[in-house]
């Protein structure tokens, strides 16, 4: 198996007054984007998304506990997402404009020396964006952190780190 190299994309976000988040990005070279960042979904609506792709995955592999959920025609409940639904929506929100623009160079570029191009998603200053399924970012025609040569991980950015303890014998 080979084994690749990657140039980072890293993707670091503030938080806003609005509850929006400023983004900035930095290629592996460098460069910066900025931009602003919405959650598509309200936490209500993301949860409940998220579960409808786990029940629907627990099905499709033949998993007999998995909850059966039937269809009620007079509903006013929007439809059920899917999960390249609810990561269309998240790559729109993040990978728009500039940071878009960014990302596509540095893919590019990255591809083009042989490499790929992870994402890293730097969340310690943004805590209430922990539980988006980031994993599920979706730009056409792929869900970006299943393919190897566009691996999303999580940051923390945890600062400096403490000089262990000196231990004396």
């Amino acid at each position: 198996m080979a084994t690749y190299v990657y140039d980072d994309f890293r993707v670091t976000f503030a938080p806003r007054a609005d509850g929006s988040f400023d983004v900035r990005a930095t290629d592996h070279a460098g460069a910066q984007a900025s931009g602003v960042f919405t959650t598509p979904l309200g936490d209500d609506e993301l949860q409940r998304a998220i579960l409808r792709v786990a029940r629907s995955n627990s099905r499709k592999a033949g998993r007999d506990d998995a909850p059966v959920v039937s269809r009620d025609i007079g509903s006013d409940e929007p439809p059920a997402l899917d999960a390249e639904q609810i990561g269309t929506l998240l790559g729109s929100a993040l990978l728009s404009g500039g940071i878009g623009d960014s990302y596509e160079r540095a893919r590019m570029a990255a591809e083009a020396n042989g490499r790929g191009l992870r994402l890293s998603l730097s969340l310690a200053n943004a805590p209430a964006l922990l539980s988006v399924p980031w994993e599920f970012l979706y730009r056409r025609p792929r869900f970006l952190a299943s393919q190897r040569h566009t691996p999303l991980v999580r940051w923390l950015d945890s600062g400096m780190l403490a000089p262990p303890p000196a231990i004396e014998a």
